[in-house]
């Protein structure tokens, strides 16, 4: 880890540096494309983790067969395409800022909820929580993904997909590595405290990955502009009154 944060401080000094470098790193200065990939990182740390534990969830502390949890963890994804077709809609109607906060808590929430549901709950709550953190997990997407080049001009497409791409592999990456370490610790803490060494452990790795995504949706709201994003919303519906 030290070897890997001494390359990337050498590669950022390099490219902010170099006079014609690889990747430009000026694009990250443009308020809408760099909250969208700080936010956006900590968003992908969430919904990512998600169809990781929760079959293992369900296997290992419901005792269901594989092909059974994977079935209910394909609902996140039924999920996360019958919301595609109202993304539109909702961005013309309340504006990025306010859709982005509000799938962005949502994912945080139906993400905890589904690790107790998971664990403790009946088959349609489980599914209904899968699919509904599908959804949200669609919304949010599609709004980091379409906010991010709102600025962006055609000059410096190239830079700004790039490093956009760079930190959807990385957030991918990551959100299996915090729901790992997170599992990990809440054994340490079921062995500590006595608690089910079953159940406990998946409780608290389904807190953890929700943590990222609140501070993603305060990131969002202190620094994304309430305008931010309009000049791509229809124009009818720039003049209407956003949501706050």
């Amino acid at each position: 880890m030290a070897v890997a944060a001494g390359l990337v401080a050498a590669a950022i000094r390099h490219l902010a540096r170099a006079p014609a470098p690889l990747i430009d790193l000026v694009v990250l200065r443009l308020r809408t494309f760099g909250v969208a990939q700080a936010s956006g990182l900590l968003f992908c740390l969430a919904v990512d983790a998600v169809p990781f534990l929760l079959p293992l969830l369900l296997q290992q502390v419901r005792g269901w067969s594989a092909v059974r949890a994977g079935t209910v963890v394909l609902l996140v994804f039924v999920g996360n395409l019958v919301a595609k077709p109202t993304t539109t809609a909702l961005l013309n109607q309340c504006g990025f800022r306010a859709v982005l906060v509000v799938s962005t808590l949502g994912v945080a929430a139906t993400a905890a909820a589904v690790g107790w549901a998971g664990a403790f709950w009946p088959l349609p709550v489980i599914a209904a929580l899968a699919f509904a953190n599908g959804a949200l997990r669609s919304v949010g997407f599609t709004t980091y993904n379409t906010v991010a080049l709102a600025d962006i001009t055609s000059g410096q497409m190239a830079d700004a997909n790039t490093l956009a791409a760079a930190a959807r592999q990385l957030g991918a990456a990551l959100a299996v590595a915090l729901a790992g370490v997170a599992l990990r610790g809440g054994r340490v803490l079921a062995q500590v405290t006595g608690a089910c060494e079953g159940t406990v452990p998946y409780l608290v790795a389904f807190a953890a990955v929700a943590v990222p995504a609140v501070l993603a949706a305060v990131q969002v709201a202190v620094r994304l502009p309430t305008s931010g994003g309009d000049n791509l919303r229809t124009p009818r519906q720039r003049t209407a009154r956003r949501w706050r």
